[in-house]
């Protein structure tokens, strides 16, 4: 059965090469594609040397605010470097915290009762 098969591909192949090229690029391609974007997405959260404890990292990128007097509204973006510590670094579960900005850029902001920072 597989011997018929075989037989009658390639004559499809000989028959037909535009074709049959163009499929089996095609085929190809959406092959690569699918494998990249899996791969690409293992390279992200998966334990690959140098860090191989990739896997039990937490990554806080974006925080949201909101208040009552608001109703639905939301104020969303980064955290400060002061929030981050208040929120993460008094954790007693995780071996060690590290906070870092992905926006090195600072703008002073004052808090009630607070001298501005930046």
């Amino acid at each position: 059965m597989i011997k018929q098969y075989l037989t009658q591909a390639w004559a499809q192949l000989r028959q037909q090469p535009l074709i049959s090229a163009v499929s089996i690029a095609g085929t190809a391609l959406a092959i690569f594609l699918i494998m990249l974007v899996v791969m690409m997405q293992q390279v992200k959260v998966a334990p690959f040397a140098p860090e191989s404890n990739r896997d039990r990292f937490l990554h806080v990128r974006w925080m949201s605010i909101s208040n009552k007097n608001w109703e639905d509204g939301t104020s969303n973006g980064p955290m400060s470097a002061q929030t981050a510590r208040e929120c993460f670094q008094s954790l007693k579960t995780p071996e060690a915290v590290t906070v870092y900005t992905a926006f090195p850029v600072s703008t002073p902001i004052s808090l009630p009762g607070q001298a501005a920072t930046g």
